[in-house]
């Protein structure tokens, strides 16, 4: 059925007891959506909820999306926050992204707090908020703790310094106690004195 808001666009809702007051939104079906922001969408599922502004969740249950221009395709209470704009999870059950144009693919209980950051999978791995470019590809138990950080999977690997990628199969008692490390010292002169490098390129980092 088609419905129309105050302001007279059209909206779509079709399926069973939905919440639609969004400006040219759309549920597509399913029972029990909700979408309350402008152009928003939810293509189908149980009890997902659109409040993002050209956001879309495309189905599954319990999903909940509240960032500008978010996504989330499916799965089960996933859910991408507020004051977070352009990021996406794929699927999986019980994922949280925070931050800004970042990506979890899917998986179990991943979070990302941080900008321009992905989580390809896994479960319960966490980028941490005020960083820029994290990675972890996957596994488990994994952390980002610095800018530009990776950790390409296995268990329970900790990258805290800037650049750093950890791998480990395992911890004694914390994330980041028995893994093996990567990093990279950059820098540059233009004449012979001696230079002193750091992992941003800026001495002392």
């Amino acid at each position: 059925t088609y419905a129309t808001d105050l302001t007279g666009y059209d909206r779509l809702n079709v399926g069973v007891n939905h919440t639609l007051s969004g400006t040219l939104s759309t549920i597509a079906g399913g029972g029990t959506n909700t979408a309350e922001a402008g152009y928003a969408a939810v293509g189908g599922g149980l009890q997902n909820t659109n409040v993002s502004t050209y956001g879309v969740i495309a189905g599954g249950s319990e999903n909940y999306v509240n960032g500008e221009g978010s996504f989330v395709g499916g799965g089960v209470q996933n859910r991408i926050n507020g004051e977070s704009y352009y990021n996406t999870i794929g699927g999986g059950v019980m994922n949280t992204v925070s931050g800004l144009n970042s990506t979890i693919a899917g998986g179990s209980q991943n979070t990302i707090e941080g900008e321009d950051s992905f989580v390809g999978g896994g479960a319960f791995n966490f980028i941490s908020a005020q960083i820029i470019g994290g990675t972890i590809s996957g596994g488990n138990g994994n952390v980002v703790d610095n800018s530009m950080a990776t950790v390409p999977g296995g268990q329970q690997a900790a990258a805290k310094n800037f650049g750093q990628m950890a791998y480990a199969s395992g911890a004694f008692s914390a994330a980041g106690d028995a893994q093996t490390s990567v990093h990279v010292f950059r820098g540059s002169t233009t004449d012979s004195s001696l230079t002193e490098l750091g992992l941003s390129g800026n001495t002392g980092n």
